[in-house]
């Protein structure tokens, strides 16, 4: 009984008890301080925009490493087939010669 006692009794006590007015707190400018934060926002920005264009670079990079690879295995290609069409040739030959 004692323990619920204690808690009824400090819930009628807060409801009881008479409440003070609330007053708003005016707005505060301070233009030194908003000057700093759009100083810190500019700084930021500026390295927003390196990294995108990193960003960019990146990917650019990766594009053409892309296509520098197709090309490289074209080539490839090329060379195998300029070979193959060589030793058909000479192979020919020796069967002329013979």
């Amino acid at each position: 009984m004692k323990k619920m006692l204690l808690p009824a009794f400090v819930a009628l006590a807060l409801v009881l008890i008479p409440r003070a007015d609330a007053a708003a707190q005016a707005v505060v400018n301070d233009p030194l301080h908003m000057g700093v934060h759009i100083g810190d926002f500019a700084k930021r920005l500026a390295q927003w925009t390196e990294t995108v264009k990193n960003y960019q670079v990146i990917k650019d990079a990766k594009q053409i490493a892309g296509v520098t690879k197709d090309i490289t295995g074209q080539v490839k290609d090329i060379t195998d087939e300029t070979l193959q069409l060589q030793r058909q040739v000479q192979a020919d030959l020796r069967k002329v010669q013979s």
